[in-house]
C-alpha cells in the first residue's frame, strides 16, 4: 500500500492487547500512511480516502483476535489488504448508490470495476509494497551511511547520473562511488530481505 509495511510479530502481540495505547499509535503511524497512499491512488478524494482508512483501522481493531498466521511470507500484510479491499469496495458501492451527476456516477462505476478486478488491485498493491519497502529500508540505510556514500549510491541509482559526473561532483574516485552504490544496495537488499520475513 503506500505500500504496504511490515509489521513485527511482537506489535502484533501487543495489538491484541486494547488497552496497550502506544503500541495502537505506532501501528497506526506505520499503517495510516500507506493506506491513504493506496486509497487516493485508487482515485478517492482525501476526505473520502481518510474515512476509509479509518474504517479499515477499525476493521482491524474488531477482528485482529481472529487473524491467523498462515505460515508464509507477509500473511499479516495479506490479511490486512483484504480487509483494505473490503472496506473500499464497500465505500464504493455506497458512493456509486448515491445521487450525483451523470459523470460523477461514471467515475465511480469505473473506480468500482478497476477494484474489483483481483489482478489489477493485486498487482497495484504489490507495487505499493514494493515502494514501502524501498522506502522503509531506505531510511534505515540512510542513518547508518556516511552523506557522501548514501549520495552517491542515490545519484548513480535513482536520479541515474553518470558514475564519472557524481564522482566529480563529490569529489571521490570513480572506484568510490561504484562501492558506495554496491554497499548500499547490500545494505537495503538484506534489510528489505529482513523485513519480509517478519509476519
Amino acid at each position: 500500500m503506500h505500500s504496504m509495511p511490515t509489521t513485527n510479530a511482537s506489535l502484533l502481540l501487543r495489538l491484541l492487547s486494547p488497552s496497550d495505547e502506544q503500541s495502537w499509535q505506532q501501528f497506526v503511524r506505520i499503517y495510516e500512511p500507506a493506506l491513504l497512499h493506496w486509497l487516493m491512488g485508487r482515485g478517492l478524494q482525501r476526505s473520502d480516502a481518510e474515512d476509509c482508512a479509518q474504517q479499515v483501522l477499525l476493521s482491524v481493531t474488531k477482528s485482529l483476535a481472529k487473524f491467523v498466521d498462515d505460515g508464509k511470507p507477509a500473511s499479516f500484510r495479506r490479511w490486512l489488504q483484504t480487509i483494505a479491499r473490503n472496506e473500499l469496495v464497500n465505500l464504493l458501492r455506497s458512493k456509486a448508490r448515491q445521487p450525483m451527476s451523470n459523470r460523477d456516477s461514471q467515475v465511480w462505476k469505473g473506480i468500482v470495476d478497476l477494484t474489483l478486478d483481483p489482478n489489477t488491485l493485486d498487482s497495484n498493491l504489490e507495487r505499493e509494497y514494493q515502494r514501502e519497502l524501498f522506502i522503509q529500508a531506505a531510511m534505515s540505510v540512510r542513518k547508518s551511511v556516511q552523506p557522501a556514500t548514501w549520495d552517491a549510491f542515490w545519484r548513480t541509482s535513482i536520479l541515474e547520473q553518470t558514475a564519472p559526473e557524481v564522482a566529480k561532483e563529490l569529489g571521490l574516485s570513480l572506484g568510490a562511488i561504484y562501492m558506495a552504490k554496491l554497499r548500499v544496495l547490500q545494505r537495503l537488499k538484506s534489510i528489505v530481505a529482513e523485513m519480509e520475513s517478519s509476519p
